[in-house]
C-alpha cells in the first residue's frame, strides 16, 4: 500500500502533515539530555533536585516516523500545537535511574502522538544501544 492511500484509509488527508518527528531522534535526543543531565549532577553541579521543562512547539499535524528498517502499520498523528510537560527529580534518582527517567519523558510524548502502547520494550533496547553506541 503506498503511503498517501494509508494516510487516507487512516483519515488523514497527506496535505495536511505538516512534518515528522522520527521516533529514534526523540529517543536519542532525550536520552542524550538525562544523561548530559546526570554527568552534571554526577560532578555536584545540583545538588538536590533537577527540572526538566521540555516543550515541542508548532507540533500539530506532525507524524511520528521510524526508520525503512523497521515495520510501521499505524500512523500516529499530533493534533495539539504544543507539547509540554516538566519533570521534576531529586539528583539520587536520577543517578540511579537516568535511563528510566529518559523513557518516561519518551513514553508521555509518544502517546500525546496518540500511541498509547509504545513498545517498551523495543524503545529499551534501542535506548540501550544508543548509550553502547551501537546506534
Amino acid at each position: 500500500m503506498k503511503q498517501a492511500d494509508r494516510l487516507h484509509s487512516d483519515g488523514i488527508d497527506p496535505r495536511d502533515i505538516q512534518g515528522s518527528v522520527n521516533i529514534v531522534w526523540l529517543l536519542h535526543t532525550l536520552t542524550e539530555v538525562f544523561a548530559f543531565v546526570n554527568g552534571l549532577v554526577s560532578e555536584d553541579i545540583y545538588s538536590e533536585q533537577v527540572i526538566f521543562d521540555i516543550k515541542l512547539v508548532n507540533i500539530s499535524n506532525f507524524i511520528l516516523t521510524t526508520g525503512p528498517d523497521r515495520a510501521w502499520w499505524q500512523l500516529f498523528r499530533c493534533t495539539q500545537n504544543e507539547l509540554e510537560k516538566t519533570w521534576t527529580y531529586p539528583t539520587e534518582q536520577l543517578q540511579s535511574e537516568y535511563l528510566r527517567c529518559a523513557m518516561n519523558s519518551i513514553v508521555w510524548f509518544l502517546e500525546r502522538f496518540g500511541w498509547v502502547e509504545p513498545n517498551i520494550e523495543q524503545l529499551e533496547r534501542d535506548q540501550y544501544k544508543l548509550i553502547r553506541r551501537e546506534l
